[in-house]
């Protein structure tokens, strides 16, 4: 078991901090490996930054990212500064755009404009000023062969994340337990979403619960996640290797070849997945035990168990729902 298995956080913090204490390589994404220290630091610097936008306790701050190593540094980031982070789905479009992120009353939104082709400032465009009026600075993460940022966005100024991620480290930290931290959005029986809030003490607390539970602690655990950090599932799946000291490859979207590549290349032993994610990884590979490495698959359904079983994959079927994380 790792140093951090033992550990019982009550704040985001304190579950970052028991990360870096461990030390080590604490996230892979697309091959850069990002350790526990450095993924600390950037969360402090970009805490820096949104407190220059004008971020305080309580501010809510809406993140419309993939699975990229800036999304858990906002979420920390967020945290430092008392502030609550909304998760918003790539998927979403503009009228969802409009109600989530106009309704939660988002002081910032951070968004990655050259993702996949997709036109997020038309989508933004789209959602349209009054909605969104709440929003006092737009902030754009990007990677090299995106093409030019824009520098405004719904009459707003538009920051880089780079310029965030270059601020000097936030020096004071504001979490508290009692302290909301993260809005899921979830499907209810009127049209609109529910929001769902957590809190610190209870994020950070499942997090330490479900890498005792599941082996997330484990030495040599590695998890690859292959479902979006914007869903309980899939930042379920985020927070406890962080909270276990292990591991955590990630990938923007899954893409078979990719993952797979993956889980040959990291070893990985734990693999929050989909039925239809499962299944294509079978297909990809003609191989009797194509991933003998992975010790567990959590997530998927019984009815699947027999035919990946056959094959090597150890299926575990799990419950969540926003309001109670996976």
């Amino acid at each position: 078991m790792s140093s951090a298995s033992n550990i019982n956080p009550q704040t985001l913090t304190e579950l970052l901090a028991s990360r870096v204490a461990v030390g080590g390589v604490a996230l892979i994404d697309r091959d850069r490996l990002v350790t526990a220290a450095a993924l600390d630091e950037e969360s402090r610097r970009v805490a820096q930054g949104l407190h220059d936008l004008g971020v305080r306790e309580g501010d809510r701050v809406a993140v419309w990212l993939p699975n990229v190593p800036a999304w858990p540094a906002c979420f920390f980031a967020a945290a430092r500064l008392g502030a609550i982070l909304v998760a918003v789905n790539t998927r979403f479009r503009s009228n969802e755009i409009a109600d989530i992120v106009g309704r939660s009353g988002a002081k910032v939104l951070i968004y990655w404009p050259g993702y996949r082709g997709i036109d997020f400032d038309g989508i933004l465009r789209d959602a349209g000023v009054p909605a969104l009026k709440e929003l006092q600075a737009i902030v754009a993460y990007g990677e090299p062969g995106d093409p030019p940022m824009d520098h405004s966005a719904l009459g707003k100024p538009i920051t880089a994340y780079a310029d965030l991620a270059a601020c000097a480290p936030f020096p004071h930290d504001h979490a508290r337990p009692d302290l909301g931290c993260l809005i899921f959005t979830t499907s209810g029986t009127t049209k609109l979403p529910k929001f769902v809030l957590h809190h610190q003490a209870s994020m950070a607390g499942h997090a330490a619960e479900a890498a005792r539970g599941f082996g997330y602690g484990d030495a040599g655990a590695v998890t690859l996640l292959t479902v979006p950090m914007c869903g309980t599932f899939g930042m379920s799946h985020a927070l406890s290797p962080l909270a276990g000291g292990q591991l955590l490859v990630m990938l923007p979207t899954f893409e078979v070849h990719a993952a797979a590549r993956a889980i040959k290349q990291y070893a990985v032993t734990h693999l929050p997945a989909t039925g239809d994610i499962v299944a294509q990884l079978l297909a990809a590979s003609s191989e009797p035990v194509p991933y003998p490495t992975v010790r567990a698959v959590m997530g998927v359904r019984a009815g699947q168990a027999r035919p990946a079983e056959a094959r090597g994959l150890k299926l575990l079927g799990i419950y969540g729902s926003s309001e109670m994380q996976a």
